[in-house]
């Protein structure tokens, strides 16, 4: 077990064959992505597709959601840590895929400071699974959550549990429409208990139980 900066993380063993075998960076992460555009689609692509960008620490895990004729159109991002913002940002494919695209590269627009939801898997995609304690004694407002992997070989179905220890109005942001496919920020009440148990399917995450937390 390690500890982010106000922020533990209480890994559970096996995940779909790998083990959770390294916990939250030490300290607030700095560098998250928080925003970014396409700069050029490249080829190759299909719906799926994983793989990180090339700057930073070379720890931000992208997937493809779309691509028109084998461009990549719409994409997601799992914000890595010590990206700074800049164009033109190369990528690099790994894990499985169904394709076997080159040339996508982004814009890094905005990157933030805070704490991750996140775990570096044995296959060097950094994804939210496990158990995780809010212990900061002021307001972390700065809580990243990127979407789960969509599939049942990924991450479908699979159970993550965010338990606050402090009353305080804790806030997890992640991308658009990650939670129950219509809100993407929950906030602790700042009155315990407060608890969140979110379940995985199809790149959402959906709210199975909710104690103190407010979704918009």
């Amino acid at each position: 077990m390690s500890s982010n900066f106000g922020l533990t993380h209480l890994p559970y063993g096996l995940y779909t064959g790998l083990t959770d075998i390294q916990t939250l960076l030490a300290g607030t992460t700095t560098g998250v992505i928080t925003a970014s555009t396409l700069t050029a689609g490249g080829s190759g692509y299909a719906a799926g597709d994983t793989g990180i960008i090339l700057a930073g620490n070379n720890n931000a895990y992208y997937r493809v959601l779309t691509v028109t004729s084998g461009a990549v159109a719409t994409y997601t991002i799992s914000g890595g840590s010590g990206y700074a913002t800049g164009a033109g940002q190369a990528t690099q494919r790994s894990g499985n895929q169904p394709g076997s695209g080159s040339g996508f590269t982004i814009n890094i627009g905005t990157v933030a400071t805070g704490d991750v939801i996140s775990t570096k898997q044995a296959n060097n995609t950094s994804e939210p699974i496990g158990s995780y304690i809010i212990t900061d004694a002021s307001a972390d407002v700065a809580i990243a959550i990127s979407p789960p992997m969509a599939g049942q070989s990924k991450q479908d179905g699979r159970i993550i549990r965010i338990i606050s220890s402090t009353g305080q109005a804790h806030v997890i942001t992640g991308p658009t429409n990650v939670f129950n496919g219509n809100t993407h920020i929950a906030t602790a009440s700042g009155t315990l208990p407060n608890a969140l148990v979110l379940e995985a399917y199809n790149g959402v995450w959906y709210d199975l139980s909710n104690i103190g937390w407010t979704l918009s």
